[in-house]
């Protein structure tokens, strides 16, 4: 019961920042996401390390973080949005880097350090434009987000207890014995239950779309929730990380989330463009 309680506080209070994050927009959402990418790539480079391709950490970091403190100025107008323009340059210097790394796993190293952008703070970032995702490009709008992470949360909640309770046909047991696909059905179902009722509280975009969101929502969430055990498995570790007692680090939190923001920016668009 200890175990549980733990959980249940130290998640009650990782939800209640994002989702503050989420409702406030501007100056406070920026923050929150730009220490979730922080703390998201610190913990990369530290799996990363374990399997000898990791980078110099101060100057990993740094470089991400430089790259969303430009994007969070040029999305708050405090800066040009041109010097957006100069973000594919940061998220290459590890590249550069690899150059002057004498080790043998150098080559290895740059790669992985771009692709730990591309992985964790690309997603950080892109999460910014689905408030503007409406179709009209100027209105700011919380439900795309707060309808991902929605989505995300039901599935991955429910996959959990109904693969704990009914599950018996393993899904991938090389990478994640405990998961199930009774576990990902149940959370599939509960997860369109909860599009339709996203659907009550936003009716200006249809049932359709919501409907199909709550289909793609969860298969990218076990996508992306698989990845990061796998991450972790080939660096032989449980957790990402310690930071939140009796859930592990931040990618434990953000894995499913990490897919699933690109998925949700892919289909508004989409679905703009073929309504």
């Amino acid at each position: 019961m200890s175990d549980i309680m733990t959980r249940a506080v130290y998640g009650g209070v990782y939800v209640a920042v994002l989702l503050c994050g989420v409702l406030f927009y501007a100056q406070l959402s920026y923050l929150v996401f730009g220490v979730m990418a922080a703390l998201g790539l610190i913990e990369f480079n530290k799996l990363m390390t374990a399997l000898d391709v990791g980078s110099s950490s101060k100057n990993y970091l740094s470089t991400g973080m430089i790259a969303y403190l430009i994007f969070a100025l040029a999305g708050l107008h405090y800066i040009s949005f041109v010097w957006v323009a100069t973000l594919p340059l940061l998220l290459l210097v590890p590249f550069v880097s690899s150059l002057f790394n004498e080790s043998k796993n150098a080559l290895i190293t740059g790669v992985v350090g771009v692709a730990g952008y591309i992985y964790v703070l690309l997603p950080l970032m892109l999460v910014h434009f689905l408030y503007m995702a409406n179709g009209e490009g100027k209105i700011l709008d919380f439900w795309p987000v707060l309808g991902m992470m929605i989505l995300t949360w039901t599935s991955d909640t429910f996959a959990y207890l109904t693969g704990k309770y009914f599950g018996k046909t393993k899904l991938f047991e090389r990478i994640s014995p405990k998961k199930t696909w009774e576990g990902v059905l149940g959370g599939l179902l509960f997860s369109l239950a909860a599009s339709y009722v996203i659907f009550l509280f936003n009716e200006h975009r249809s049932l359709l779309f919501w409907m199909v969101l709550g289909l793609v929502v969860p298969v990218f969430g076990i996508i992306g929730d698989l990845f990061e055990s796998l991450i972790k498995r080939s660096a032989g570790e449980k957790d990402s990380g310690d930071l939140i007692p009796g859930h592990g680090g931040i990618l434990d939190r953000i894995d499913a989330m990490l897919f699933t923001i690109p998925v949700t920016f892919s289909w508004i668009f989409i679905f703009e463009w073929i309504k």
